[in-house]
Formats: structure tokens, C-alpha cells, sequence
């Protein structure tokens, strides 16, 4: 997966495109990272706590998919998250 090699990146969208499996936890790779859009997919598994080295992660959207599990306490210690929406996964 190339694009972990992009730590400069600072936005990610990927919403509404049908992307199945789970969310690797490479995603910790992409510390620049402030959006973060995986809503309205076919994800699965739990959210990795490697999403908790996104230091400067302001917005996650994960809404829509058929994540599980509990909300991974590393999220609660990035202090510039401003807006998480987790609706309707299971």
C-alpha cells in the first residue's frame, strides 16, 4: 500500500466508494494527516489504535460502514479532534 509513504498528506477521502476489508493500521503511518473520510463504505473489524498517532487529526468521519467494537482510547487523547461521527456501524 504506496500511500503510506505520503506522511506529508493531509486530507484523505475515500467516502462512498464500496472499499471493503478492514482499516489497516498503517493508517498510524500518515502523521500529517487532519481529515480523515471513510464514511459510507463496506469496512469492517475495529478501528485500529494506530488512528491515535494522527496528532493533528481534526476531523474522522466513519459513519456508515460495519465497524465493531469499542472506541479506541488513543482517540480521546488527540486534542486537536474536533469532530468524529461513528453512526451506524455494527
Amino acid at each position: 500500500a504506496e500511500i503510506y509513504f505520503l506522511t506529508g498528506l493531509g486530507s484523505l477521502g475515500l467516502a462512498a466508494n464500496y472499499i471493503t476489508g478492514t482499516i489497516p493500521s498503517e493508517i498510524g503511518l500518515l502523521t500529517n494527516l487532519q481529515h480523515l473520510h471513510f464514511e459510507f463504505n463496506e469496512l469492517e473489524g475495529t478501528i485500529p489504535t494506530e488512528i491515535g498517532k494522527l496528532q493533528y487529526l481534526v476531523i474522522l468521519w466513519l459513519e456508515v460502514n460495519y465497524l465493531v467494537g469499542t472506541i479506541p482510547t488513543e482517540l480521546f487523547q488527540l486534542q486537536s479532534l474536533l469532530n468524529i461521527d461513528l453512526n451506524k456501524n455494527g
